[in-house]
């Protein structure tokens, strides 16, 4: 591997340029299953779960890593999406040792300290597809440690409250 210095705009500029990359090779996670790209992604994906496993172990980590440094909205909300997405699309029982050692849980409680709608919603969206796919005591207890529970719980009174 070469160890080469990037100036620090570009290496910003590489950095946006990888999450977009991300964000287009992952299917979108949508409703309308017409759409012959998304399939294509999907069953590729289907073929060679290896893949998304990898991808789970190399970027998670960093994704998270990047969300936790409070970075602006559409970085946030771009690595939020791709995070969706690999939740969605993994089949390994080593994403759930994954998430729970890169502390998803608190990731995502400092997510829900942001005032963009748009980052809120998403995170709201990972709290709830981790839990139905990997419904666990230890899930539900660290979202209940790190705050998650709380915020939704405050979320949910909100609505409430704007809905009467």
């Amino acid at each position: 591997m070469f160890n080469v210095l990037i100036p620090r705009p570009h290496y910003i500029w590489w950095g946006y340029e990888v999450l977009k990359l991300l964000n287009v090779l992952l299917p979108e996670v949508t409703e309308n299953q017409n759409d012959p790209l998304v399939l294509d992604k999907e069953s590729f994906l289907a073929d060679r779960p290896y893949l998304i496993e990898k991808l789970a172990m190399d970027a998670l980590p960093r994704l998270i890593q990047v969300v936790n440094s409070d970075p602006n909205t559409y970085v946030c909300h771009g690595c939020l999406s791709v995070i969706y997405k690999i939740v969605h699309f993994s089949q390994s029982d080593k994403l759930v040792e994954l998430l729970e050692n890169t502390n998803i849980s608190s990731c995502l409680d400092r997510v829900f300290t942001r005032k963009d709608n748009h980052v809120l919603i998403l995170a709201l969206q990972i709290v709830e597809l981790i839990l139905q796919k990997f419904f666990s005591d230890k899930f539900i207890k660290l979202f209940i440690e790190e705050g998650v529970y709380f915020a939704i719980s405050h979320f949910h009174h909100l609505g409430k409250h704007l809905h009467d």
